[in-house]
């Protein structure tokens, strides 16, 4: 019987691949800004389309993948392999014919969801994405088998492929597709999502039917014998699994939403064309959300690989082992999150100058939004830890609160015309504090843990605000001497990792100990 990964190799997996993702992401979204004729307004289309297309994949993605998952490694937990196949096999035509209809319905309403935004030119984009919220449902069935067996590589390689495919295709689409206009640029961009979606789910679905042999071996020699679940009552957990965690998905994409659906609005309010509003809006989707979220690619994976672990760790009665698992993470959050914040924050317009050098516009709207990076973190974290306890409806009240916080903050402040798009990154802001808040109030009364405030947060922001300071004076001592801002802004990252993480062991808050919980930590320790 093949043995499980660790949960630390799990997440070194999918953040490895989260972070090669991310750097693909850059390259076709820098491919497409800096495309003549497309820039902030074919991005402006383009995350219209998209914002929409992301609140169904929350539905068919994000919650039925961790039921399946958590249901799977609950049975695993126990040896009863048969049960945690049925299942997958149950999750995977319930979530193919969820994705049919879903993009059915998408494919139908595009124009009329494109009226209702104000942002009629994204019909194309939306129609070009439909197909895919049909290949990401049956993907995340696959990916939550590989998932609740706690085998991330799988998941690893299909990111990977995934976007690699989305990338090439894309960037191809959008250049030949050029000459007849932005919108039409725009929705060859997204038919890349459609093409790369459908690579991913082939590939996960080869490797499961390659893997099958093996799985009914594990079940004929090493499965216990118990009565059967009936497929109604598996839909049934699954539904009352997934149903919070996919309305706290679809939650958390409401802020991004809500910026959709009153962005261009309260701009026009505040004395704006609807083609400057679109520019704006492109800016803020297309840089800010696209840079923000390449750190937050790593807390993902850590919260993805809580909830199988913390699930199977609470069925074995280990609540120390889950224990060691949530504080590990919450430490890794913030060690990731803070010194990025920090750091786009003081070098947002050189991040931006080298990354779009012909539409670097944004840097003031880049640093604002750098300081949501620390809450979106700690809120994944959170609502992993709590879907793993068995609480997701925790995390899904956090987010709606946020909401509507959200809400309230952009109509108030985005009219203002001296604040205009910065009231959107102000009520992010204000979204994911409260859900943190809430989040970490329900982990208070459901779960005893024992956090290491001093070394866990204290030491890592004022290593972070030191950091920040080297950042800042690097950076101009760099470009004084060089001339060239590539090369200050990619040597001061370097140096400001450097510093960060130096600090992090003066100050004792990271130690050898914490280097050997991964598998190879045992020989980065040595050195």
């Amino acid at each position: 019987m093949k043995r499980k990964q660790s949960f630390f190799m799990g997440v070194i997996l999918l953040a490895s691949a989260g972070i090669i993702v991310k750097l693909l992401g850059f390259v076709y979204r820098v491919a497409l800004t800096n495309l003549p004729g497309y820039g902030d307004e074919g991005n402006g289309i383009y995350g219209a389309g998209f914002q929409v297309y992301l609140l169904l994949y929350a539905f068919c993605s994000t919650g039925f993948s961790s039921a399946i998952s958590k249901m799977i490694a609950e049975r695993m937990a126990v040896g009863n392999w048969r049960a945690a196949h049925k299942v997958f096999k149950v999750g995977f035509w319930l979530l193919f014919m969820t994705g049919l209809v879903c993009s059915t319905l998408f494919f139908t309403s595009a124009e009329y969801i494109a009226n209702l935004i104000s942002n009629p030119r994204a019909f194309f984009t939306m129609a070009a994405l439909s197909p895919t919220i049909f290949f990401v449902s049956v993907m995340s069935a696959l990916k939550g088998y590989f998932q609740g067996m706690q085998n991330m590589a799988p998941l690893a390689v299909s990111q990977i492929l995934e976007q690699m495919v989305k990338t090439v295709v894309a960037i191809f689409l959008a250049y030949l597709l050029i000459p007849h206009g932005a919108e039409i640029a725009a929705a060859g961009a997204t038919a890349g999502t459609t093409i790369g979606a459908a690579a991913g789910a082939s590939y996960l679905w080869g490797l499961y039917y390659i893997k099958k042999r093996e799985l009914w071996t594990n079940i004929r020699n090493f499965s216990i014998r118990k009565k059967s679940e009936s497929i109604l009552h598996i839909i049934k957990n699954i539904i009352k699994i997934s149903f919070p965690i996919s309305l706290g998905a679809i939650v958390m994409t409401a802020a991004n939403i809500i910026d959709l659906a009153t962005v261009m609005r309260l701009l026009e309010k505040a004395g704006m064309d609807n083609d400057t509003a679109n520019r704006l809006y492109g800016i803020l989707t297309g840089k800010c959300y696209v840079l923000t979220n390449f750190p937050v690619s790593i807390t993902m994976a850590l919260s993805t690989s809580l909830v199988p672990a913390i699930a199977w760790a609470v069925a074995k009665k280990d609540l120390k082992s889950a224990s060691e698992k949530i504080i590990a993470a919450v430490r890794l959050t913030l060690i990731i999150c803070l010194p990025s914040s920090v750091g786009m924050a003081i070098l947002s317009k050189p991040i931006l100058l080298m990354l779009f050098p012909s539409s670097s516009d944004g840097a003031y709207l880049l640093s604002a939004s750098a300081s949501v990076i620390v809450f979106i973190g700690l809120t994944q974290i959170m609502s992993g830890v709590l879907q793993g306890l068995g609480k997701p409806y925790i995390p899904t009240i956090g987010l709606f609160a946020g909401a509507l916080v959200k809400l309230s903050v952009n109509y108030y402040l985005m009219p203002v015309p001296s604040i205009n798009i910065k009231g959107a990154v102000y009520g992010t802001l204000a979204c994911y504090i409260v859900s943190t808040l809430i989040c970490i109030i329900g982990l208070i009364f459901n779960f005893r843990l024992n956090l290491d405030t001093r070394n866990s947060i204290i030491k890592p922001m004022i290593a972070a605000a030191l950091m920040g300071i080297a950042t800042y004076y690097t950076y101009f001592c760099l470009y004084d001497v060089t001339g060239s801002n590539t090369v200050a802004a990619i040597i001061s990252i370097l140096i400001s990792a450097c510093v960060f993480f130096i600090l992090l062991f003066v100050f004792g808050a990271l130690n050898k100990k914490d280097l050997s919980r991964i598998s190879f930590g045992n020989n980065i320790a040595r050195r």
